[in-house]
């Protein structure tokens, strides 16, 4: 829907691992997926920086679509 609505996105698919696994602590997160995530993404995900940002994306789908 973000793709149709002309929004840039990129996409990670980490087989047999839930949506948002590298916030919640669950599994381990590989070196590309780190790479994809960016060098932040620790700081982010501890700062509920990621969770946030997540948050207000699911409150947009849900008020356009």
């Amino acid at each position: 829907m973000l793709r149709e609505a002309g929004v840039n996105v990129a996409e990670m698919i980490a087989e047999g691992m839930p949506h948002g696994f590298y916030e919640s602590g669950f599994g381990e997160i590989t070196d590309a997926e780190l790479a994809f995530l960016g060098d932040n993404v620790k700081r982010m995900v501890r700062e509920g920086i990621i969770a946030e940002a997540s948050q207000k994306c699911l409150e947009f789908v849900a008020e356009h679509f």
